[in-house]
């Protein structure tokens, strides 16, 4: 289903929705965008079980908060307890916001890590909060893929493939 540029899957459940994010991830190759929350947690623990080798990626983060790697609301803490510290072979990089840093100094760091990225076509995963527009702010021309439950009709996690 497509509306307004946003291909749409429907899946059955949370844990479908869940099976359907991590394949997605568990095809991209390169720069993979990652968010954090809760929402995305269960997607990451199924796509480290079915790719257990990320050498050919880079992970980058869509969005993080103004808090040191191990705080419980981290959302590099979240994807490294949910898929890097479950996989065999890690990527080739990962590339966190520092958010410990402070807002101004994570953002300055990590603009200038983009700056060689400009012309690559990642995977995005998102949390629901996110539009299309954002990520066309970020990504213009990308492919949103957004991946919700059929019963509650609630977004479960947004993909955006370049």
């Amino acid at each position: 289903m497509k509306a307004r540029g946003v291909e749409l899957l429907v899946e059955p459940d949370a844990e479908g929705a869940a099976r359907a994010c991590a394949t997605l991830l568990g095809a991209a190759e390169g720069d993979v965008v990652l968010t954090g929350g809760s929402t995305p947690e269960r997607a990451y623990e199924i796509a480290a079980e079915l790719r257990r080798d990320w050498s050919d990626a880079e992970l980058w983060w869509g969005d993080d908060r103004c808090v040191p790697a191990d705080h419980e609301w981290s959302n590099y803490g979240l994807a490294k307890r949910a898929l890097l510290d479950a996989v065999e072979v890690p990527p080739i990089a990962v590339h966190r916001i520092e958010g410990e840093l402070g807002a101004e100094e994570a953002a300055r760091r990590y603009d200038e890590a983009l700056r060689d990225r400009s012309e690559t076509s990642p995977i995005w995963v998102s949390d629901p909060t996110a539009t299309p527009r954002h990520c066309s702010r970020t990504r213009p021309g990308s492919r949103c893929v957004n991946v919700v439950q059929s019963r509650r009709r609630r977004s479960w996690s947004r993909s955006w493939i370049g």
